[in-house]
């Protein structure tokens, strides 16, 4: 696998931690994405992703800013709001906020369950500032990972690299929304 493919993989995995649990999680969907399907135990399974290693192998030299404006249409600010109630404050609507990942042009984007865990309402802002309602697909809090759908079409799809030939050293990239105000933040590191 080329450089530039680990180094796409590394800024997916950066952001999420735990997307390659994605791949056979048990997350539970009625989705027809193409290449996902559900097995017999109603888990979730994701088919194979292949990439194009051209393209990956080209990113794999460049600087930090370029590879960020290239992929960063990918990355995705995710709010949330959780209704609550307690005896001291009654009901309340608190905030939440992080990052996401697009993983098909038709608007389906992994993130992770802590970001949406008991929301009651999931807003996602792209690159560009359009926000959509998107609704929970599935979710799996052990491996941490969530699954979301907005309605939108022809969006930038990430490419996704092969984790086994990842290297402790190889370059990373980071993009994402720390902390719900800093969204399209980026940094890199090994």
């Amino acid at each position: 696998m080329s450089k530039g493919a680990v180094a796409i993989l590394l800024v997916i995995c950066v952001l999420l931690s735990t997307v390659g649990g994605f791949v056979g999680s048990m997350l539970y969907t009625k989705s027809k994405l193409s290449g996902v399907g559900i097995s017999t135990n109603g888990a979730m399974v994701v088919n194979k992703v292949e990439i194009d290693e051209q393209t990956a192998e080209k990113l794999s030299d460049k600087p930090t800013s370029q590879i960020a404006d290239e992929v960063a249409d990918t990355v995705v600010e995710i709010t949330t709001e959780v209704m609550s109630t307690n005896s001291f404050y009654g009901q309340y609507i608190s905030q939440g906020a992080g990052s996401g990942v697009i993983i098909s042009s038709d608007g389906y984007i992994v993130t992770n369950n802590h970001v949406i865990d008991g929301a009651s309402s999931i807003t996602v802002t792209l690159r560009d500032k359009t926000s959509y309602p998107a609704q929970l697909v599935g979710k799996d809090s052990i491996v941490d990972v969530a699954l979301l759908k907005i309605d939108a079409k022809d969006l930038k799809a990430a490419n996704f690299g092969d984790s086994d030939v990842l290297k402790v050293g190889d370059k990373a990239v980071a993009i994402g929304n720390p902390l719900g105000q800093l969204g399209g933040t980026v940094t890199d590191g090994i």
